[in-house]
């Protein structure tokens, strides 16, 4: 539509958001806000990526498998596939007893990044896996010394004020999806020690979007699908900026 006060408005061209080589990204939204569309966007050009998909959800596996994942069960396979939809047994991240035992599958499946070239990684329900308090020591791993090997850690969780907030400080890029619950937004402000009551503004399908160290800006979505990032338009009139993440490949 029109700009205000112009007869036609041409946006401009998109100017991305790097994603780059030991970032994290932390993607909070309700269940069917978009953050495994948004993941699997972001990863799509990605020549070595896992999905741990811990949720099991038969229709979300089936997308990834069709955006060219391999499923695979045994932690041992993630060796054959440059992109891997690793399917978890909720189990393995029940209680503590995976922490002490070094060939419990969960246990594996984390230590595997390890031994590969810089990988983008795809937590798809971090509530279990990055819970209060800390989960296995192996995500605390991959959340500390995976950058100094360029992984890219993205996760995604459904409450803000449910997981480590270890994940929320160290994120560089926190991307808030959907409507934001007040206490969601209290836990945001608390953690990240920037003002949240923007995010308080978003509706469906609108996104905000926060650098490390920066402040919140608010976007929304005209793509459905997701496929094009670069049509995701901020709200008001005063930032006209298109919003698009892109990862950078390692040099």
């Amino acid at each position: 539509m029109p700009w205000p006060g112009r007869r036609r408005w041409t946006p401009p061209p998109p100017t991305p958001v790097e994603v780059r080589p030991g970032e994290t990204i932390l993607l909070i939204g309700k269940p069917g806000s978009g953050k495994s569309t948004l993941a699997e966007w972001m990863v799509r050009d990605a020549p070595s990526c896992i999905v741990y998909d811990t949720k099991n959800d038969p229709a979300e596996q089936r997308a990834w498998v069709a955006a060219g994942f391999n499923a695979v069960e045994d932690p041992a396979d993630l060796d054959h596939h440059a992109r891997a939809l690793m399917i978890c047994d909720p189990a393995w991240t029940w209680g503590t007893a995976s922490h002490r035992d070094q060939h419990h599958p969960w246990s594996r499946a984390l230590d595997h990044p390890f031994r590969r070239v810089p990988t983008a990684l795809i937590f798809d329900e971090v509530l279990n896996v990055f819970p209060v308090g800390g989960g296995h020591p192996g995500t605390l791993r991959l959340l500390h010394q995976g950058r100094s090997r360029g992984h890219v850690l993205i996760a995604g969780s459904q409450l803000a004020n449910s997981i480590d907030t270890r994940l929320i400080r160290l994120a560089h890029h926190l991307v808030a999806l959907g409507v934001v619950e007040a206490t969601e937004l209290r836990h945001l402000a608390t953690s990240t020690g920037s003002p949240a009551g923007r995010l308080g503004m978003l509706a469906h399908r609108q996104i905000g979007w926060r650098p490390a160290g920066g402040q919140w800006r608010l976007f929304h979505a005209i793509d459905r699908a997701g496929r094009e990032l670069a049509d995701l338009w901020p709200l008001g009139i005063r930032s006209r900026a298109p919003f698009a993440l892109r990862l950078t490949q390692q040099p």
